[in-house]
């Protein structure tokens, strides 16, 4: 069995490496093991080498036969630690043998037909600036249940004892469903996926998600269209902590009960198409931009006072907090006040902003800010001095920082 992977620099003319190697999934004893061939590519000069991995899991071995690389015992289980012995400069591809094995339980707990795995579960080695660093893969996945069918982000074909599974484009995470039992609806190249749901609930989402899907195509999404989804939705109420996520074409929300109140979650996870390449401390970039994208959304697809309701429900969520400034947060440091920050204060800094300029200029500004993969926030203030005045932009700047 082969496990192979190919990492990206988020950046132009990124290099491309790539990872062979064997993976198999036990779900009768809710194990996983791996032997991955990790073509690893430095984003700074560096001297060792930290991937994070499951904390669960045991690597008894990680190589580099070229390098003299070693893996070293860490404190921290939650991190491999590779130690270089010749340093190596930004951009070069470092040659890695991992081997790893663990428990997957605590992913599979909550349901015994559905295990779900993604960046959360850390259950490949990740690079620890996540989102800088899309990459592609080829995965071959067994497991030893036979009934179980497969979903995720990429392409799946089946094979006698498992799955090959490839990318459809570039991204941050290999996302995987294993379920039995799970109902599968799908409308050209929408597809949403749930298990012990009326059928009826996701037949209403498929049409209200391609009319989302058209609206961020046409409004600012034109240069990198998105018209294939896969939507998961667990078939359990998450646990505390568990939220939806978005990968490009592929998404996982809690268990879907009501399509007209799961919508605008799902507008703002399909926004993420766009916004999501903004590092921490510009983090607003990526929640803020898909939040009232999906208002946008909501607008058009439920009319103004739908939308306007919405506007003033997130006034009075902050009336009377005293939220620190939009810009250089950073939610690593501050979660508590990240929820507020992100999804209330941010879309109303935005809406302002659109009033300010008409929505005319404001779609240009959301357009251009995608075609020019703006990441942070002094380039999208420059961006609004040239669409709208520095003028604006500056009375901008000054509320980012109030």
């Amino acid at each position: 069995m082969r496990f192979l992977l190919a990492l990206l620099i988020a950046a132009p003319l990124a290099a491309q490496s790539r990872i062979d190697g064997d993976v198999a999934i036990r779900l009768r004893d809710s194990t996983l093991h791996a032997t991955l061939h990790y073509d690893y590519v430095a984003l700074d000069d560096v001297k060792t080498i930290d991937l994070l991995i499951n904390k669960s899991f045991s690597v008894p071995k990680a190589t580099c036969p070229v390098c003299g690389a070693h893996h070293i015992e860490n404190d921290d289980p939650a991190i491999l630690h590779i130690d270089l012995t010749t340093p190596v400069a930004k951009g070069t591809h470092v040659p890695l043998t991992i081997e790893y094995e663990g428990s997957i339980a605590d992913s599979y707990k909550r349901d015994v037909e559905f295990l779900e795995l993604g960046l959360d579960d850390f259950w490949y080695p990740v690079h620890p600036r996540i989102g800088e660093s899309d990459f592609t893969y080829r995965l071959n996945v067994s497991i030893d249940e036979p009934r179980f069918a497969i979903v995720t982000n990429g392409v799946s074909t089946k094979r006698r004892h498992g799955w090959l599974i490839t990318s459809r484009v570039p991204d941050m995470d290999i996302g995987i469903i294993l379920g039995r039992n799970l109902d599968r609806i799908r409308d050209g190249g929408i597809e949403i996926v749930t298990k012990n749901v009326p059928p009826e609930i996701p037949k209403q989402l498929l049409g209200d998600m391609r009319r989302v899907l058209d609206f961020y195509n046409t409004t600012f999404g034109a240069s990198s269209p998105e018209r294939a989804v896969t939507g998961v939705f667990r078939p359990y109420v998450s646990r505390p902590g568990q939220g939806g996520y978005f990968r490009k074409g592929y998404f996982v929300l809690p268990k879907l009960t009501d399509a007209a109140a799961t919508l605008p979650n799902i507008a703002h996870e399909l926004a993420h198409h766009w916004w999501i390449h903004a590092g921490q401390q510009n983090a607003w970039l990526n929640e803020s931009f898909a939040e009232y994208s999906a208002m946008m959304a909501m607008r058009r697809l439920r009319g103004p006072a739908a939308f306007d309701t919405m506007i003033e429900e997130k006034k009075k969520r902050i009336a009377t907090l005293n939220l620190p400034p939009i810009y250089g947060f950073d939610r690593t440091k501050d979660r508590r006040s990240t929820p507020m920050v992100f999804y209330v204060k941010g879309p109303l800094l935005l809406n302002a902003l659109e009033n300010e300029i008409g929505q005319t200029r404001f779609n240009e500004l959301l357009r251009r800010a995608v075609e020019e993969r703006i990441v942070d926030t002094d380039s999208f203030v420059a961006l609004v001095g040239r669409i709208a005045s520095p003028a604006v932009a500056g009375g901008f700047l000054r509320k980012l920082k109030e």
